[in-house]
């Protein structure tokens, strides 16, 4: 017997877990976004976007300004251009059988460049009452270095001209004459 106890299986008992203590709630709230807890790093971005979008916007307006200044500029010195008449050698050629006039008359001047710029773009406001007769005074050997004015002075002449057929015109002859007789 002694040799069976000694062999025997000693009685197991089953170990116990300790007990802790309990911890207190650490109070953390769920995000779902990194940002969301972070508004200073949101105010950051969309001072930058912002910042970005005036400069963008100060940038057109700088490029707008410079187009209108430099259009500004070309109509003035393409005006000065048609209404004063370039110093030339040639300026008067006496012949024995025509004179050729060198400069406009200063109202001739001024109905060829109120042609060149207002006519296209309002015609009603060409004074054509006045300026027609003042541009066929001009003969037609003109020249003053300028090979457009002639054509130029023609072309006011013959705005005239029709501008006066339309001036007549019933109204619904003005619409058929407006949309090319469609």
């Amino acid at each position: 017997m002694r040799m069976m106890r000694r062999f025997r299986e000693p009685d197991i008992v089953p170990i116990q877990p300790a007990r802790l203590p309990s911890w207190s709630p650490l109070h953390i709230e769920k995000r779902q976004h990194c940002c969301e807890h972070c508004p200073s790093l949101l105010d950051k971005k969309r001072k930058r976007k912002k910042k970005q979008r005036d400069r963008t916007l100060v940038a057109i307006l700088v490029i707008l300004l410079f187009c209108l200044l430099g259009n500004t500029v070309f109509l003035d010195v393409h005006t000065l251009r048609s209404t004063v008449a370039p110093p030339s050698d040639e300026a008067v050629t006496n012949t024995s059988t025509s004179v050729s006039s060198s400069a406009l008359s200063a109202q001739a001047q001024q109905c060829l460049s109120q042609y060149i710029i207002n006519a296209p773009s309002d015609p009603a406001s060409y004074p054509c009452s006045t300026c027609y007769s003042v541009l066929q005074a001009v003969p037609s050997n003109f020249s003053d270095g300028n090979p457009q004015d002639p054509q130029q002075i023609e072309n006011a002449i013959q705005f005239c001209g029709l501008r006066s057929i339309f001036d007549i015109a019933s109204t619904s002859g003005q619409a058929g004459l407006s949309t090319g007789g469609g």
